[in-house]
């Protein structure tokens, strides 16, 4: 059975960026305590402000259903409705490809490293 990823990003309404940040980290734990959670991580954008993203790991479809479904989230949809913009983004993934084992894994070069790279060249000094 292949583990699904969701990623969910939601904008906070003018002046609750930071109410809206606390909300979402209060949740957490006890996503990460749920049936089939694998991972829940809540992420403040660095781009934009009042932006934030909850990428998560389940089991299962049905894991993450079941979480949905539980008493703890009724609660909290009712609150992001008062703190997020109505709109926001739900995307679902499975995974299609596969990591090489951790001792198989080289470090990348950093982007100032590769003299060729558009973005160095944008950042030389003239």
């Amino acid at each position: 059975m292949e583990s699904l990823k969701n990623i969910t990003i939601l904008r906070a309404r003018p002046g609750l960026e930071e109410v809206l940040g606390r909300e979402l980290e209060r949740l957490v734990q006890p996503c990460r305590a749920a049936i089939g959670c694998l991972q829940y991580r809540v992420h403040k954008s660095e781009d934009e402000a009042g932006v934030w993203c909850i990428y998560e790991t389940w089991r299962s479809r049905q894991d993450l259903r079941d979480n949905l479904r539980h008493a703890r989230m009724e609660g909290y949809f009712n609150v992001l409705r008062h703190l997020a913009e109505p709109k926001f983004e739900l995307l679902t993934f499975s995974e299609v490809s596969t990591l090489p084992a951790a001792s198989n894994v080289t470090r990348p070069a950093r982007w100032r490293s590769l003299p060729h790279s558009t973005r160095a060249q944008a950042h030389r000094p003239t």
